[in-house]
């Protein structure tokens, strides 16, 4: 299990994400109240600084737009509507990191405050990067709505990069678990490169090339500041689990990715 897994669950979803998948399926002829049917949440709530919905009520709205527009690219286009300045201080930071290598660092480590469902893990090396997308936790719904969750989960990504780098840099690769689907075009035309199916994993791949560009907004000064604020507000959230949050950030700071129980222990 992936140190960020464990925050994964029972965690505040950003409304904006909401009223995201609202306006799509609203371009689709279909309401905000059957949108949000069974979520407990209202369209003008969105609109609220201070509401703080679930991720239990994000998978209800999410489950809403699978039996509502069952078509085909709805979670990719949702995904790729999502940009790094919609999640506030987090986004603002990963705009302003100094180089491609920082961003996929900063965007894994500080990940539970954008209020994903799946969890990402990057990998860079000589011969480029890659995102890794975990549904693990996620593994006990259905698979449509897992379905859903990873391509928006993919597209976001590609929107991402493409936020901080322009909109010429592209994936080489998008590697998906789920099945081939009917018609792919969606896939391409969202993700803008070859995707695999049927792959035992769910990856976004990129050429070495990419780690040579410039972040467009990159600020050290500026980063420096908003990962200091990124980093009291993960404080707040490993605060709020208890001794979940305890454990998750000894996980966070200890060497390597399989540290022991008696080593977490003692920093507890």
């Amino acid at each position: 299990m992936s140190h960020q897994s464990m925050l994964s669950l029972g965690r505040h979803c950003p409304p904006y994400q909401f009223a995201a998948l609202v306006r799509l399926l609203h371009a689709e002829g279909i309401g905000a109240g059957a949108a949000l049917e069974g979520t407990g949440l209202a369209a003008r709530e969105l609109c609220d600084t201070g509401c703080r919905p679930s991720l239990e009520q994000y998978l209800a709205a999410c489950s809403n737009a699978l039996r509502l527009a069952p078509g085909p690219g709805l979670a990719l286009r949702l995904g790729r509507s999502l940009h790094l300045a919609d999640h506030g201080l987090y986004g603002l930071m990963l705009l302003t990191c100094e180089s491609v290598a920082d961003y996929f660092e900063l965007a894994g480590k500080y990940q539970a405050l954008a209020g994903f469902a799946l969890t990402i893990e990057a990998q860079v090396d000589g011969s480029g990067a890659r995102w890794v997308v975990n549904d693990d936790a996620v593994s006990g719904l259905p698979l449509d709505l897992r379905t859903f969750l990873v391509e928006q989960q993919l597209a976001q990504l590609v929107t991402q990069l493409q936020d901080l780098l322009g909109p010429e840099c592209v994936p080489a690769l998008a590697c998906l678990a789920r099945g081939a689907p009917d018609n792919p075009a969606a896939h391409a035309e969202h993700l803008q490169c070859p995707s695999v199916f049927g792959w035992h994993r769910n990856e976004l791949r990129f050429d070495k090339e990419i780690l040579a560009r410039h972040p467009r907004l990159a600020n050290p000064f500026t980063k420096a500041t908003l990962q200091s604020a990124c980093e009291g507000q993960l404080a707040d959230i490993e605060a709020s689990l208890g001794i979940a949050g305890k454990v998750y950030r000894a996980l966070r700071v200890l060497p390597g990715p399989g540290a022991g129980m008696q080593a977490v222990a003692s920093t507890l």
